[in-house]
């Protein structure tokens, strides 16, 4: 008969067969009345049962490996961030910010991911909890691969990623990401009016798809067009390029005008609920302030989308419409390329868990706001807005048109009667029409 259950009993007591643990009292015995087995002449059996006991006691597993018992004299962070510490880009290069951007991240994320110390062993601080994180999120290195330059347990690094990452989105979003009102969209219409010459233009809004690794047991469900396993980040962006709100976790499967309408985002706009300014005069036009997208999204009276090029051959000021629209939402592709290519966890499969995937892609979205609030960019920052992020993010499929109310037809119209108009003309689009 087995006992299969754990006990805190000495040994492999509670495993032997019901003879075996007959003999095996029997020799304790023995040694507590005085008598020693090597005394006896049967006692070879004894003490070959004594040792094997003994034997497989001592076959405990390791709580620290070998490998991992040198981190502060080999580890990746102990000898290499004093170096970096020392020259301000090669810094920069390896955790995509700035030594100061960094600091003051863990000053302001510290007490939420450090560890109370214990007595078995030292406690991981949280300068190297953020930057293990930090480094996983720039390089998309895999969790085993990140455990040997750092010397710590894969399980570690996959916790510390999980939990730092929690904590980002949870300390920056209210900072750098906070609930849009009123006061924000009109600072954002400020820059898409000055910048890109697209008056009452709150936000620009996308979706891309973001490749996981097939999660288990989901069957088809995050299986995309494109044929890989996805999830749906989809977002409103400002004229500084920066996340206003995001929407994440919607499967890959998902139909893109689904996505939209059952998106945090597509309800809270039709519900007139986040605050956008009331419609207001411009150039003698009453029109109400709006985002635009692409041809993916529906036309609304608060969201634009071009005239579309498919049905006939586009008039004059219909195409001028489209390219005013484009510059506009131009920002919204930039931001994604300048995201995928800072935090380049993207350029690779997720390949954890959808929760995990959820919270990576939140944290990288709250640290884009970040770096770019607290600093000026430079010419590194510059060159990644350049990067084409086309073979990272594949783009929502191209939505067929819906029957748009006449509500929204007539705003459209009406914007398009405003960019041909004295007031609202730019001097360069003519030409752009006539070059196309």
């Amino acid at each position: 008969m087995y006992r299969h259950h754990k006990s805190r009993l000495p040994g492999c007591f509670l495993y032997l067969r019901p003879h075996r643990m007959l003999r095996y009292l029997s020799v304790m015995f023995k040694m507590l009345s005085g008598t020693l087995p090597w005394e006896n002449d049967s006692s070879d059996d004894e003490a070959l049962l004594l040792f094997s006991l003994n034997n497989n006691n001592k076959q405990k597993r390791k709580w620290v490996h070998e490998v991992n018992m040198e981190r502060k004299k080999f580890g990746e962070f102990h000898h290499l961030l004093k170096q970096l510490r020392k020259d301000e880009l090669k810094f920069k290069e390896y955790f995509r910010m700035s030594m100061k951007q960094f600091d003051q991240l863990l000053s302001i994320i510290k007490k939420n991911i450090e560890k109370k110390e214990l007595n078995l062993r030292e406690s991981i601080p949280a300068e190297e909890r953020l930057a293990v994180c930090l480094r996983f999120l720039a390089t998309g290195n895999s969790f085993r691969s990140l455990a040997f330059n750092y010397r710590m347990g894969r399980s570690t690094i996959s916790n510390i990623v999980e939990e730092v990452c929690e904590a980002l989105w949870k300390i920056l979003q209210p900072i750098v990401m906070p609930d849009p009102n009123e006061e924000i969209w009109r600072a954002s219409e400020k820059v898409f009016k000055e910048k890109w010459n697209f008056p009452h233009c709150v936000a620009a809004i996308d979706g891309k798809h973001v490749r996981i690794k097939a999660p288990a047991h989901k069957g088809s469900e995050f299986f995309n067009y494109k044929k890989y396993h996805s999830v749906v980040l989809l977002a409103l962006v400002d004229g500084n390029k920066k996340f206003i709100c995001v929407d994440v976790g919607q499967y890959g499967r998902a139909n893109d005008a689904s996505v939209y309408s059952n998106s945090t985002i597509g309800k809270r706009l039709s519900s007139l609920c986040m605050g956008i300014p009331p419609d207001e005069d411009l150039g003698g036009r009453n029109l109400p302030y709006v985002i635009v997208g692409d041809e993916a999204f529906p036309l609304k009276k608060y969201l634009m989308r071009p005239y579309p090029r498919s049905a006939r051959r586009l008039r004059e000021d219909e195409r001028i419409f489209n390219y005013r629209l484009s510059r506009s939402r131009n920002t919204v592709e930039n931001t994604f390329g300048i995201l995928a290519n800072t935090w380049r966890v993207y350029h690779s499969p997720l390949e954890c868990r959808i929760e995990l995937a959820d919270k990576i892609i939140l944290a990288t979205v709250v640290l884009h706001n970040y770096t770019r609030q607290l600093t000026t960019q430079t010419n590194l920052a510059n060159v990644e807005e350049q990067t084409n992020e086309t073979n990272v993010f594949i783009p929502m499929r191209i939505g067929t048109s819906s029957n748009s109310s006449r509500e929204a037809l007539n705003v459209r119209n009406l914007f398009k009667e405003y960019f041909i108009s004295n007031e609202g003309r730019v001097e360069w689009q003519q030409g752009i029409y006539n070059n196309k």
